[in-house]
């Protein structure tokens, strides 16, 4: 469980995943440019082709190559903000109990998560998650396809043996490149769609997460951002919803 603030982070790496030699270089450097965004829920290594808005398609977002945010969460290589991760475990459990479902009816991962066993899809609890608080997540596209994190599709509980079984679905970027060490100060937001956010949706969710946590600075007696420069400070975590 990750602590916030601090300097701790995480990764999560499935078994059959092979890394770039700069994917903990990418992450740190994500987390020191955006650490303190309150729009950002994770940093994702996989190489992002998913447009989950209903009907579903497969969209690459390229982005200049340029990091990027994302309302979709990429699970093959996923570094959790840790004031947000520390968040949704604190509420996820409290939501089984409650009897909530974690369905975004608009969203061809609500529909995977129907036909699964219960509790073998922790993504679309995160989905969710961030879909209620107006969260994204971050991404890059390094182009070539090429991921800092790419999964050989082992047969398992979501890949079966068959034709693609057991093959990279993109080839692991090589070592650090200037190409990487890219961030824009204000990185653009894609919606569900795969396409960029229209500015009514975008003010739409900033209002929704101004709803959500500022007013636990005040209980907290915290003024401005806790991390002194760039708008939008991530604050400690807030009660469960």
């Amino acid at each position: 469980r990750l602590a916030w603030p601090s300097r701790e982070y995480a990764i999560v790496l499935e078994d059959d995943l092979e890394v770039s030699p700069a994917y903990a270089r990418w992450v740190l450097g994500a987390w020191r440019h955006y650490e303190h965004r309150d729009d950002v829920a994770g940093a994702s290594l996989q190489r992002q082709t998913l447009k989950p808005a209903l009907p579903m398609g497969r969209v690459e977002i390229i982005n200049e190559h340029k990091p990027f945010l994302y309302r979709l969460i990429s699970t093959w290589g996923f570094a959790p903000h840790p004031a947000r991760w520390r968040e949704f475990t604190e509420w996820w459990p409290r939501a089984r109990r409650a009897g909530v479902e974690p369905i975004v009816p608009h969203l061809v991962t609500s529909q995977w998560y129907r036909r699964v066993k219960k509790g073998s899809m922790w993504s679309a609890w995160f989905i969710y998650f961030c879909e209620q608080r107006g969260l994204f997540n971050l991404h890059v596209n390094v182009g070539g396809k090429r991921a800092l994190a790419a999964n050989w599709q082992e047969p398992g509980e979501h890949f079966g043996a068959g034709k693609y079984s057991s093959q990279r679905e993109s080839e692991p970027y090589g070592a650090w490149s200037p190409q990487l060490d890219v961030w824009p100060a204000s990185p653009v937001r894609y919606d569900w769609d795969a396409t960029p956010l229209r500015p009514s949706v975008a003010a739409a969710l900033d209002a929704l997460r101004a709803d959500v946590y500022p007013p636990l600075f005040a209980a907290l007696g915290v003024v401005g951002n806790l991390w002194g420069a760039g708008g939008g400070g991530a604050p400690p975590p807030p009660p469960p919803r």
